[in-house]
This record gives structure tokens, sequence and C-alpha cells, in this order.
């Protein structure tokens, strides 16, 4: 089943695409996928592969601005609908290190900053249970405050 809206289908946008696989189900389900941004060069290969008509962004993406991801698609913010994304979860993962300390641990923020720059209908973040419950809820705090602000 397609989602549309007046003939439309939602354009996404995946940030921490990896190889695609976020991005694959929501193709499936019908979703336009316009760009994945990634760090790990080797995965964003894969990713153009399996998304042809997609534009990569290969970079740090505390260092990739909502603007950035705009001007490389040639639109503009209300043309976005939905950003999703999952943030790294080595820093909370039972099967991680759980380190506190893990500079990973607050790529979040980026992806709130991207999210408050274009402003999407929707976002979605997947992580790790691990995120809820470790460091004593403070990870969860930060990203709640944080999205909250928004």
């Amino acid at each position: 089943m397609e989602y549309e809206m007046k003939n439309k289908r939602y354009n996404i946008i995946d940030l921490f695409c990896g190889c695609g696989g976020f991005s694959l189900g929501f193709s499936q389900a019908g979703f336009n996928v316009k760009m994945g941004v990634d760090i790990w060069y080797d995965a964003t290969v894969t990713y153009k592969h399996n998304f042809k008509n997609a534009v990569i962004i290969n970079e740090d993406i505390a260092k990739v601005s909502g603007r950035k991801i705009l001007e490389s698609l040639k639109i503009t913010a209300d043309d976005i609908d939905v950003i999703i994304g999952g943030p790294p979860c080595q820093g909370f993962s039972i099967s991680g290190h759980r380190n506190e300390d893990d500079p990973r641990n607050i790529l979040y923020k980026s992806f709130a900053d991207i999210i408050g720059y274009i402003k999407p209908k929707v976002f979605v973040m997947e992580n790790v249970p691990g995120l809820i419950k470790l460091f004593n809820g403070k990870t969860l705090e930060g990203v709640l405050n944080v999205f909250s602000a928004l």
C-alpha cells in the first residue's frame, strides 16, 4: 500500500542511513527516498546502489546542516515530509561497551538540529532499549528535552 496525499508520495530523508535498511522499509511502503546521509563511505556506496535516485551526503552528521541538505536536493523544506534515522547505538547497546562518554552518544543532537531546521511533518528516530535504561536515564532525558524544545 502506498501512502499518498493528493497523488503525491511522501518524501523522506534518512540520516545515519548506513546501507539503507530503514529507507528500504519506507520505500516498500511507498515513500520516496530523496537522500541518505552517513559518515561511512562503504555504506553510502551500497546505499546509492540500493537507491539510485537518492542524493548521498557522505560526511559526519555533526558537519551537515539542514541548509546543506536542502541545497544538495535543490528543494525547499516544504518538500520534505519525513526525516528518519537511527543515531549510533554502540554507547548504549547491551552488546556494546556502554560507555557514557562515547562521543556518538550525542549525535541525536545533530539529528534534532536538522529536524529543527527543516521541520518535516513527521520524524522517526530509532535506537536500542539501552538508550532509555542506561546511565540512570540521563540520555533519555537529554533526548526528550532536545526534541520537546522543537
